[in-house]
């Protein structure tokens, strides 16, 4: 089956998603990742120091080449002083990367290609430029530049990444293929998904679970990939899946939560949590929204936040909520349960530290930025890590006293 995307430039492509599992031996691992195949539309996961966040994961490989030749009359005079190629160097603290953008008529408007080899892009088309009235923008990739001194000279707006660059007409690398290596583990199976998967698969056993953004949850043989059973949500699945005994917990993104048996994935019960809501991809100025928290279940309790910044605790066997927590923005990344507390973070900015029977706030913490990430427990120590990535550290050691 197929699953619509749409670009940076708006235009509607078709792209299966693919699940695959690679086996290694010493010690045996199960690892699986989604692949979008390479036509109409390439699909990139990029993991390369800080520089990840920065980038539309999207992109057509169908659009004309950008010409770099004289200024095109069918632009604004503004615009015109933009085509041409720029080259220079993106800095954020002891980083630092080649970036470079390429600015050419395209359907009448100004088109605006990437290079930032460090990120294996190469040419990516990022948008079409509009002018501002401090200078111009690329609203999807949330760049905003101005012509300073025969410099081009911009930040990311949402990063707060500098860059500056100048005109250059020297050629730009292209993207080379690494050679095929014996090393490499070959693929044990694959399994085409109905949609795109935005979240870890869990294992229990020898069965795999996970879901996807058309929707579904399905439960896969380990051991051979086939699909054992699947279950249709009706509403996109972004967070991760639970697994407790011969029960599945997953939420999904119409603020339903359910339970469904992990051996035929037959309904339990559901419970509408609240918080449903659109999602934005990575690159978009809607706040890059495409995770959700996934449950965590401890003693009986299943804990849990959502879209609309409220934090819930539920009986596991019944769905039946016992406490609810409000904070101030939306909660998408799973909580840490340890002893009689539960900790969580917000969009909000905060780290919360909750009692896990009364559901009252023992402290919180502001980190100065959006909490994206689940945090995790290291020597009486809650590390979380958050969306601040320039003036203030995105990685938190907080005391579980707070």
């Amino acid at each position: 089956m197929q699953c619509g995307v749409k670009s940076h430039l708006n235009e509607e492509r078709e792209c299966p998603f693919i699940i695959t599992a690679v086996i290694r031996i010493a010690p045996p691992k199960l690892f699986l990742s989604w692949h979008g195949v390479k036509h109409p539309v390439r699909t990139r996961f990029l993991a390369v120091s800080f520089f990840t966040a920065t980038l539309p994961l999207l992109y057509p490989q169908d659009t004309p080449a950008v010409p770099a030749t004289s200024p095109s009359p069918e632009l604004p005079a503004a615009l015109k002083n933009l085509e041409g190629l720029w080259v220079g160097t993106a800095l954020h603290q002891s980083e630092s990367a080649e970036i470079a953008y390429e600015f050419g008529l395209y359907k009448g408007k100004l088109l605006a290609k990437e290079w930032l080899p460090k990120l294996h892009v190469f040419g990516a088309p990022v948008g079409y430029v509009a002018e501002k009235a401090t200078g111009f923008t690329i609203p999807g990739l949330d760049l905003d530049f101005s012509i300073e001194d025969d410099h081009l000279i911009g930040e990311f707006g949402l990063t707060e990444l500098p860059i500056r660059l100048e005109r250059s007409n020297r050629a730009l690398p292209t993207e080379t293929v690494p050679p095929a290596s014996e090393s490499i583990p070959k693929i044990a199976w694959s399994y085409q998904a109905p949609g795109g998967i935005w979240a870890n698969p869990v294992a229990a056993g020898s069965t795999v679970v996970v879901g996807d953004s058309g929707g579904h949850l399905q439960a896969l043989d380990g051991t051979n990939g086939q699909r054992r059973w699947l279950f249709d949500a009706q509403s996109p699945l972004h967070g991760e899946p639970a697994v407790a005994g011969d029960a599945v917990y997953f939420l999904a993104d119409n603020g339903r939560l359910f339970k469904v048996t992990l051996s035929s994935g037959k309904l339990i019960w559901k419970a509408d949590l609240g918080g449903g809501g659109k999602r934005s991809l990575p690159g978009s100025p809607d706040g890059w929204d495409y995770s959700s928290a996934g449950p965590v279940v401890a003693d009986g309790k299943i804990y849990i936040g959502g879209g609309d910044g409220t934090f819930h605790a539920l009986d596991a066997e019944n769905g039946k909520e016992i406490w609810k927590f409000k904070a101030g923005d939306k909660v998408r990344a799973t909580a840490l349960v340890t002893g009689n507390r539960v900790f969580f973070g917000s969009f909000d900015h905060y780290i919360y530290g909750l009692d896990r029977e009364t559901g009252k706030q023992v402290w919180r913490f502001d980190t100065g930025s959006a909490v994206n990430t689940a945090p995790v427990l290291a020597e009486h120590k809650i590390v979380v890590g958050t969306r601040r990535m320039a003036a203030r550290p995105g990685l938190f050691f907080i005391g579980c006293l707070g």
